[in-house]
């Protein structure tokens, strides 16, 4: 009996080492509703809920979106640009939330498109987790309509020199916000009614940054710059 016992408990003890042992700490299905012509993401952190540092891996297995639309992948601790389709992430510590997956989209028409990625601990490839995304464009509305005198704010990115000029011609204020592509606010301003600013981006680490402008009375626009190495 002491023998059955114990043999029991070896296995009850192995199954479960071998649990999945993660999770998305924004739930396993993420719905995004976003507009045309403008550059829009689906994030989610992963919790590592191992004592252990654990090397996350990921594979999409289903894209269903327009031939138009354009998508990428982020992880820990990479921006992918050249289509890749599965990747292996950095260890993320023990009992953290260091790992996480974003799609990125650039649409431009309305539609809506569907994914699924596959995560697993590189350890227990039998035991993934599935994320499904939803990610719907719906119409843009332009600035340009809602100003009484036809001028709306304007963006330029001088990629050579690392300097993002923003250009205010109304008669009010806007404010400025840069985040990377986890949605982390990196810095903001505010540029003044009728004036222009340039915003020196030198000093932020390489990779792709959303910068978003405008104030309430307007739509706010967003714009994806890129900091090479």
């Amino acid at each position: 009996m002491l023998r059955i016992t114990t043999l029991f408990l070896l296995i009850f003890t192995a199954h479960f080492s071998r649990a999945q042992n993660f999770v998305f700490t924004s739930g396993d299905s993420l719905t995004k509703i976003f507009e045309t012509d403008t550059y829009s993401w689906a994030h989610t952190q992963i919790e590592n809920l191992s004592d252990e540092p654990v090397v996350f891996k990921w594979e999409i297995i289903t894209y269903d979106h327009p031939l138009e639309w354009e998508f990428s992948i982020c992880d820990l601790p990479y921006c992918y640009t050249m289509g890749e389709m599965s990747g292996t992430m950095y260890p993320a510590t023990a009992e953290s939330e260091d790992a996480f997956i974003t799609l990125n989209i650039d649409a431009s028409n309305v539609d809506t498109g569907y994914y699924q990625i596959k995560v697993w601990d590189e350890l227990i490839p039998e035991n993934p987790d599935t994320l499904d995304i939803t990610m719907i464009a719906t119409p843009a509305f332009s600035v340009i309509d809602k100003t009484s005198d036809n001028i709306a704010p304007s963006f330029q990115y001088n990629s050579q020199k690392q300097i993002a000029i923003l250009n205010n011609p109304l008669k009010s204020s806007i404010n400025i916000e840069i985040y990377n592509l986890t949605g982390q606010l990196i810095e903001s301003f505010q540029i003044e009614p009728e004036s222009k600013i340039s915003i020196s981006l030198t000093s932020y680490e390489s990779g792709n940054y959303i910068i978003q402008y405008g104030n309430q009375e307007l739509s706010l626009n967003k714009e994806q710059v890129y900091i090479p190495y």
